[in-house]
């Protein structure tokens, strides 16, 4: 081969793979903050059609190929939800952070007392162990004992992390959840949203107790107690920082309590119909089931 003939074939070889990176970076869509242009992690993007979904990775961003003309809805914490209709020359999609009014507390000096409340350390005979697909949010409500102003300190769930072995199918991969806590409505229905940044984590931050602490960001206690979810993302590659949604199974494995209890339970799942359901111990639906008085194993430790 002469030299003008080698020559053309690199450049072109060079010209394809541009021309190949070029195309998929193009069907590549962001969200970000309409005001600091930084990435709004882990998105919940919703076809308004037919009411799937799905989350965006870590930096913001999503594949928008087969949502081209499509009516869709993105919302994250923090931030304003906005319907938008995509096209071909969208590259990327504004939120608007909302402004919240933070109610005055006066802090005087003094040395906390703390104490963990909630249903991690409940005993059962047989140990039994959930997790749910993405997009689904299961939330347990904690009553605050004192009735009076206390910060949530930690969050500690009883997680099973034997359940699925993701070393073993691939080093590169781990599970993404959230957190989010929410006041009590009327009826004994949830509220508002607690937590106005999210709480992120992924399954290198859970053993056999997990604690999570998140005593810097200094939330308030609600006087009659808290709702608290968790949040199952999806399945992310640390390397490309794909996030997939998969209907498989995935970290956490919530411990579960069989015993009776009055405790509130809800569960919805954020990428189909996003409502909330109470699981009642007697509701007819539920009657047959073995776990129908199930309690998520979650506590809080609070400071007070």
């Amino acid at each position: 081969m002469n030299k003008f003939n080698l020559r053309f074939l690199s450049s072109f070889i060079l010209f394809s793979i541009w021309t190949l990176s070029n195309a998929q970076n193009s069907e590549q869509i962001y969200v970000i903050d309409s005001l600091t242009k930084e990435p709004v992690s882990y998105s919940i993007i919703r076809n308004l059609k037919d009411s799937t979904g799905f989350y965006s990775n870590i930096e913001g961003q999503f594949d928008k190929k087969d949502l081209i003309g499509k009516e869709i809805e993105v919302s994250s914490i923090g931030y304003y939800s906005k319907e938008t209709k995509l096209t071909i020359k969208s590259k990327y999609i504004n939120l608007k952070p909302k402004n919240y009014t933070i109610d005055e507390v006066i802090i005087k000096p003094q040395k906390y007392k703390t104490k963990k409340i909630g249903y991690a350390n409940n005993k059962d005979e047989n140990k039994v162990y959930q997790t749910y697909t993405c997009g689904s949010e299961l939330a347990v409500f904690i009553k605050n004992p004192n009735g009076s102003i206390a910060f949530i300190n930690k969050i500690i769930i009883d997680a099973n992390i034997n359940a699925r072995k993701i070393k073993e199918l691939n080093l590169n991969f781990v599970s993404v959840f959230k957190i989010n806590m929410y006041s009590i409505g009327e009826n004994e229905k949830i509220g508002e949203i607690i937590n106005k940044v999210p709480l992120i984590f992924t399954s290198k931050n859970l053993n056999k107790k997990t604690t999570l602490d998140i005593s810097q960001e200094r939330f308030l206690m609600p006087n009659n107690g808290v709702f608290i979810s968790i949040e199952w993302v999806g399945i992310e590659n640390q390397v490309t920082k794909e996030i997939k949604t998969t209907k498989e199974a995935i970290e956490p494995f919530i411990g579960l309590s069989l015993k009776p209890s009055d405790a509130i339970v809800y569960k919805r799942n954020k990428l189909g119909s996003n409502r909330w359901q109470l699981y009642d111990s007697n509701d007819i639906i539920l009657k047959n089931r073995v776990m129908k008085n199930y309690i998520p194993k979650i506590s809080i430790e609070i400071a007070y």
